[in-house]
């Protein structure tokens, strides 16, 4: 039976409930680390999921999956049948694999989508380079290989017949679909995203790009001759090319005189100020909860205003010279 969103579910309960069985209670907690240790396994202990950091599914699983042998004796002396029932369907362990595997893809995406000063253009040609490489993983695994997928080649070693008859591929596709859907009202922007990106490509069209930009209150007969001066503009180019601080934010901003393209500067720079993800946001309230905790309830909104804007600035001051400057107290 193929794989489906309901049976992932079904596999990631099952684990938080093996896991939370053996962390939850300390003594169960330190029996398990001996075990492991009397077992010489690699690891010494298992990690403990947490819905807020949803990254940590992915460790979780693959520390599961990795220990299999330590849980069945573990739980086998604990007579938790209703948790070691999971641990010994060859189903269920091949669907342990694949989620771990594909969990992991899919935090690897996640890390390069979080950070500061990350632009439109950038996170969506993340999210492009992912779908084809889901569409990769598609095809390979539709012919058995598991050349991305580590853990669901072990998996394929012990349990082959089940991983051909789960087949992973029709997950996989599904997802690479749902990344379509989502993103489908954006990707009409994707020509305009590789112009900002780099406007001296060859597919640059000046009619086809300042259509686009049309959409960004920009004067189209206007930024059609203004594409064509900056193409021809072989000063700027060179910068673009070899400048070491040319990155697209630093060559909008600094490096083209809005003097000379304003109506291309102005459409370009709409892009790069846009919000591609709520990394920041979700960074200003981390910073909150941990400055307002119970123990600092009694806080001001001006006190809190300023340890919240200390917290998340990137301002480094200089300390050593601020410190020269002050006179100091002369002795009496």
């Amino acid at each position: 039976m193929p794989i489906t969103a309901s049976s992932t579910s079904t596999v990631m309960k099952a684990v938080v409930k093996i896991v939370n069985f053996v962390r939850a209670n300390a003594l169960n907690h330190r029996q398990f680390r001996a075990l492991l240790s009397e077992y010489e396994s690699y690891y010494t202990d298992l990690i403990l999921h947490t819905d807020v950091r949803w990254l940590s599914r992915g460790k979780v699983l693959t520390r599961v999956n990795n220990v299999i042998e330590e849980l069945k004796v573990f739980l086998r002396e604990k007579r938790k049948d209703d948790l070691l029932v999971h641990l010994e369907s060859p189903v269920f362990l091949c669907r342990l694999a694949f989620l771990a595997d594909i969990t992991h893809h899919l935090n690897t995406l996640n890390l390069k989508l979080r950070g500061r000063h990350k632009i439109l253009p950038t996170l969506m040609n993340e999210i492009d380079v992912f779908e084809a490489k889901l569409g990769l993983f598609a095809g390979q695994l539709r012919q058995s290989d598991f050349m991305h997928f580590p853990e669901l080649s072990k998996a394929a070693e012990i349990h082959p017949n089940v991983v051909q008859a789960e087949k992973f591929e029709s997950y996989v596709e599904n997802l690479k679909s749902d990344f379509s859907t989502r993103f489908k009202d954006i990707r009409p922007l994707n020509s305009l995203f590789r112009f900002v990106e780099n406007p001296f490509a060859s597919e640059s069209d000046p009619v086809d790009m300042a259509s686009s930009m049309k959409l960004l209150g920009g004067d189209e007969a206007a930024l059609q001759l203004e594409i064509i001066n900056l193409q021809h503009n072989n000063a700027l180019k060179s910068m673009h090319k070899d400048s070491p601080e040319s990155t697209p934010t630093n060559f909008w901003m600094k490096f083209v005189d809005v003097n000379d393209f304003p109506e291309m500067s102005k459409c370009c720079k709409k892009i790069l100020t846009m919000f591609g993800s709520t990394y920041v946001c979700e960074a200003g309230f981390s910073a909150l909860t941990n400055i307002k905790s119970k123990k600092r309830n009694a806080l001001t909104d001006q006190h809190l205003e300023d340890l919240l804007r200390a917290a998340v600035t990137q301002y480094e001051p200089e300390i050593k010279q601020v410190a020269a400057a002050l006179q100091s107290q002369p002795s009496h």
